[in-house]
């Protein structure tokens, strides 16, 4: 036991000393799954996974910044699909051993296909919980979940089409 608190007391001190010396840290994510809230006229699915990426610059233990751009592709709309581009901002938490970032991103999201006929591009909003471990010296695993508030306006005054819902993503960040 004692050897065990001491490994993790050695752990702790080698992550906040890298932690302490990062000036930067620049991190990119993958999305890995969306899931569409049910909206009054029916429920969105994912054909796959959503395609694209998660930039991210922060300030260990202060803030960070992020651009995100993913399309995902929606299954029986006969080949339609979402473009996403959003802007983030998230406050860094000070915790030991993790980074958790709170925070929210705003942007538009744009229908393709034959969805495009039908709906306007809306502007979308978003909260996020994003969660970073270290590896290994400079690595770190992230993952992040991100809520997102949209809805497509209907071009002939029919009802709105809910596009929000949830994002899952992973990735990696490295300290310089």
């Amino acid at each position: 036991m004692k050897l065990l608190v001491s490994l993790l007391c050695l752990f702790s001190l080698g992550v906040a000393q890298a932690s302490a010396a990062s000036l930067l840290l620049a991190a990119a994510e993958v999305p890995l799954s969306m899931t569409f809230n049910s909206g009054s006229n029916g429920q969105l699915k994912s054909d796959g996974m959503p395609q694209g990426l998660i930039l991210t610059a922060e300030v260990p233990l202060l803030m960070a910044l992020g651009v995100e751009s993913y399309e995902i592709k929606l299954k029986d709309t006969n080949g339609s699909s979402l473009q996403t581009q959003m802007y983030d901002a998230l406050w860094i938490l000070p915790l030991p051993l993790v980074s958790l970032g709170i925070g929210a991103g705003f942007g538009f999201q744009n229908p393709t296909g034959p969805l495009a006929s039908a709906y306007d591009s809306a502007n979308i909003s978003q909260v996020m919980l994003r969660l970073g471990l270290p590896v290994f010296g400079p690595l770190q695993a992230r993952m992040s979940y991100q809520r997102i508030y949209s809805s497509l306006s209907s071009k002939t005054g029919g009802s709105d089409l809910q596009t929000g819902g949830s994002l899952i993503a992973a990735g990696v960040g490295f300290d310089f």
